[in-house]
């Protein structure tokens, strides 16, 4: 699969002084290649073979651990402004809070 991005700088008038005023609006169109595959999916196949093979993993742990702090304080976030908290206090590393605690949906 790809992703074609147009994109379309503003149009500008370039002075000249011999030839008089030209006009000039540039635009790119840039191709992004999309897996066919579940990038989670990657992440995870990746983790597996390194531990198996004895590698390091392109992402550390401690910054894979951040990023989970960070998902997981947007989530709590997001479920308290649902219940109707209006201030919110990120919770402490390892802290578990009930707005935190995965939702099952039907």
């Amino acid at each position: 699969k790809s992703i074609s991005v147009h994109r379309r700088t503003t149009a500008e008038y370039l002075s000249d002084n011999q030839r008089g005023i030209k006009y000039r609006q540039e635009s790119v169109v840039e191709g992004i290649h999309v897996p066919s595959f579940e990038p989670l999916f990657s992440e995870l196949q990746h983790f597996v073979d390194c531990v198996l093979a004895g590698k390091e993993p392109l992402v550390p742990a401690r910054d894979g651990l951040r990023a989970l702090r960070v998902a997981t304080s947007v989530r709590a976030a997001i479920q308290q402004h649902l219940m109707g908290v209006t201030r919110y206090s990120p919770p402490a590393p390892g802290e578990l809070r009930p707005a935190m605690i995965p939702v099952q949906t039907a």
